[in-house]
């Protein structure tokens, strides 16, 4: 009896601790911009000649 309200319990503090919402955790703030809202030139470079070597214009002009 003593035995399974151990693991029990142990099964409730593991739940409880790998589903509670820690408030010292780091998430992005809304000031922040995503990784799309960053342009890259290089990258930019990269997708043109992909597009150009598939025979897709992907330029501005």
């Amino acid at each position: 009896m003593f035995a399974s309200l151990l693991i029990v319990g142990v099964a409730a503090f593991f739940l409880y601790v790998a589903f509670s919402k820690r408030d010292d955790a780091v998430s992005p703030s809304d000031s922040e911009p995503d990784d799309m809202e960053i342009y890259n030139p290089v990258r930019g470079q990269i997708d043109d000649v992909y597009a150009r070597a598939w025979g897709q214009d992907n330029t501005d002009e």
